[in-house]
């Protein structure tokens, strides 16, 4: 019972609780007469006095011409309609644009008839040619429909077009992509796959078989417990390998082989070939692709595609012909004051199949549409990407930089240039930041549109993370802490949410450079000193969201030692001119001199001083420390000559020293 041929599916576990057990007790041990039981099985049940019609296919031949074998397997006289056909769609039903010959078999109890047919097979390509056996009465139709291979003189083998040997999860996530080309259809099981150490069968995971123009994968058996990272197009025909892992587990440096009969049909690498870079590591997440299908197994013909891997599809954005694209353009840093010397990078690739000789492919680098650096690089090969760099020195705040490539034959100009901000507005920004423990830093949303945080990146001078899903609503604050517990052990539980970014970039204590940015383009960057202000009891808070946040003078110290999810206690400074006095010509003491001073919304260290015109101190109106805001102060002048003045204020805060001067006149009392 339940042979184990190895060339169909019995044994098979029937289940636990589950028995196998045959259909028709005087039928054939074959696959179709088998099946699992009711949950606990029939033991001492046999099906008695059964009588049941059941015509099958036995087999096909493909030679000269075409042979099918067909027999009663049943205990009543049958009559069945016997079909030979090209199964173009891998049904296995016989369409009417498919069939090659049709007749009438009557066959009884265990009697065996052939059909043959002429046939003159195809030139090129791989077809199936099937053999069905339909009768109305049929009561097993498993066992209904054989198929053989027709492999022509010049066979259209499935090609091996993309491997992707190293994604972030190597037990799930390894591909190799086929391809066939056809004419016909082909049932990929009959190939097997290596990587040249191990070698393993293919198993479909629903229908074997491609037809022309239809890509197949084979994944790793455990893809589906993974993440499932590729959009694979409907209508992909997907494999496993029989064994656990493709091959012994791919590595960077594989090469693969696709076996028919132990023979190479496709092969990726040249895998006898250790003069070529083939096969080479193409990176985490990256695949290596055939540029196209019909191309051989070379070095040219195979590309790392920049915009990741696609499979079950052809390569993203390859053009027949010649096509030179920028990739990108950036800056570093991303802003800063004018003057700032600024990295310049374009990026640039083909993606053509086409190149041009050396000379005929300019890159020019502008900034506000105004020409700053023309190159005349390397050429690159399909899918590789060379680097423009240019030494830049920023000029004004919202400049638009951009790099455009130009070559005569270009095929497709809408590709030609990419674009970067410098200095671009505040919008989503830093608002204030803690860089001792437990470090934190607070962002705000200063656009009018929600902001998904997912599409967020934070990082200083050596590590980045991605922030954790979440959205700011226009005006909301959020928090990053690198340990939420201890956040909270020292600030309590914050108005706004409270996040625990994964690889937290450590804030360095002496100073660091700060960056937020979307997946694309820099949002701020805050390179503070400790001159900034902010110190182990207080945090750097910005004064102005709408200023840009590498500017010094928007940070200071906080004067309620942090607020987090809160409102900013330091602020702009207020109304101006820091030093204002009235009159400048003053009569005491009806009208003595009033001064103003504006200072920043934080803790300041104030002194103002009175000298003659010879510049001899005279006296010191005030020294003190006060919150900031204005202070306002009066002068007298009891006890001094007529005549000319000078006061001077300086205010020390967070770092930074306002200071200014102007010259009074002290006239008669009036009576």
């Amino acid at each position: 019972m339940c042979d184990d041929d190895g060339l169909d599916s019995i044994p098979f576990d029937p289940g636990d609780g589950h028995s196998m057990e045959r259909i028709l007790p005087t039928g054939p041990d074959a696959q179709f007469n088998w099946r699992s039981s009711v949950f606990g099985g029939t033991p001492g049940t046999v099906p008695q006095g059964q009588e049941w019609a059941d015509l099958a296919t036995d087999s096909i031949t493909v030679q000269t011409g075409v042979k099918a074998w067909f027999s009663n397997c049943g205990v009543l006289p049958a009559q069945g309609l016997a079909t030979i056909f090209f199964d173009a769609n891998g049904n296995l039903l016989p369409e009417p644009p498919e069939v090659i010959h049709q007749t009438t078999l009557t066959l009884l109890q265990g009697q065996s008839d052939s059909v043959s047919v002429p046939f003159t097979p195809p030139d090129s390509g791989l077809f199936t040619i099937a053999a069905i056996i339909q009768c109305p009465s049929d009561t097993i139709t498993g066992n209904n429909s054989k198929y053989a291979h027709l492999i022509p003189a010049k066979p259209a083998w499935p090609v091996v077009t993309e491997v992707l040997p190293n994604p972030s999860s190597q037990s799930t996530d390894e591909v190799v992509e086929v391809y066939f080309p056809g004419p016909g259809q082909v049932d990929i099981t009959c190939f097997t796959i290596t990587d040249y150490d191990s070698e393993d069968i293919l198993v479909a995971v629903e229908t074997p078989f491609l037809v022309q123009g239809q890509y197949g994968l084979v994944m790793d058996p455990d893809y589906s417990q993974g993440s499932m990272p590729y959009d694979i197009p409907p209508g992909t025909v997907l494999i496993h390998p029989g064994n656990s892992t493709i091959g012994n587990g791919l590595s960077g440096n594989d090469p693969v082989g696709l076996l028919f009969l132990g023979g190479e049909v496709s092969t990726y690498g040249t895998p006898f070939d250790e003069t070529d870079g083939i096969p080479v590591n193409p990176g985490t997440d990256l695949s290596m692709e055939r540029i196209t299908p019909f191309l051989p197994d070379s070095e040219s013909s195979w590309f790392i595609s920049p915009f990741g891997p696609t499979p079950g599809a052809p390569p993203e954005n390859i053009t027949q012909g010649v096509d030179y694209s920028v990739a990108s353009i950036t800056a570093h840093p991303p802003m800063g004051a004018a003057g700032t010397e600024t990295l310049i990078s374009a990026m640039y690739t083909s993606l053509g199949t086409d190149s041009v000789p050396q000379g005929d492919l300019n890159v020019s680098i502008s900034a506000n549409g105004s020409p700053v650096h023309t190159a005349t690089p390397a050429i690159p090969g399909l899918g590789d990407t060379l680097m423009v760099n240019f030494i830049w020195v920023s000029s004004e705040n919202g400049t638009e930089l951009s790099a455009t490539c130009h070559s005569p034959e270009d095929a497709n100009g809408a590709n030609d240039t990419a674009l970067c901000p410098w200095n671009p507005a505040p919008a989503v920004v830093i608002n204030e930041v803690f860089r001792h423990e437990p470090e934190w830093i607070e962002i705000l949303n200063g656009t009018d549109q929600p902001v998904s945080l997912s599409s967020l990146v934070f990082s200083d001078a050596t590590n980045s993370t991605e922030l954790p899903s979440g959205t700011l609503e226009p005006g909301e604050f959020a928090l990053f802490t690198e340990n939420i517990d201890l956040f909270r052990s020292y600030w309590g539980d914050p108005p706004c949410q409270l996040y625990q970014p994964e690889n937290w970039p450590t804030l360095n204590n002496g100073g660091d450079t700060l960056h937020l940015a979307t997946k694309e383009e820099p949002l701020d960057m805050v390179p503070y000193t400790t001159a900034w202000g902010g110190n182990s009891a207080s945090s750097l808070e910005r004064r102005s969201s709408g200023v840009m946040g590498f500017i010094p003078e928007n940070w200071g110290t906080c004067i309620e030692g942090a607020t987090p999810g809160r409102e900013n206690s330091i602020g702009e400074t207020a109304g101006g001119t820091f030093l204002t006095m009235s009159p400048t010509v003053f009569n005491p003491p009806a009208t003595p001199l009033s001064i103003h001073i504006n200072l920043p919304m934080q803790a300041c260290d104030v002194t103002v001083k009175v000298y003659d015109v010879r510049g001899m101190e005279l006296e010191r109106l005030y020294e003190n420390t006060v919150p900031g805001e204005t202070l306002v102060l009066e002068w007298s002048g009891s006890g001094y000559p007529v005549g000319r003045y000078i006061i001077y204020a300086e205010a020390f805060a967070g770092g930074n020293i306002l200071s200014d001067a102007g010259v009074v006149v002290l006239a008669r009392p009036l009576n």
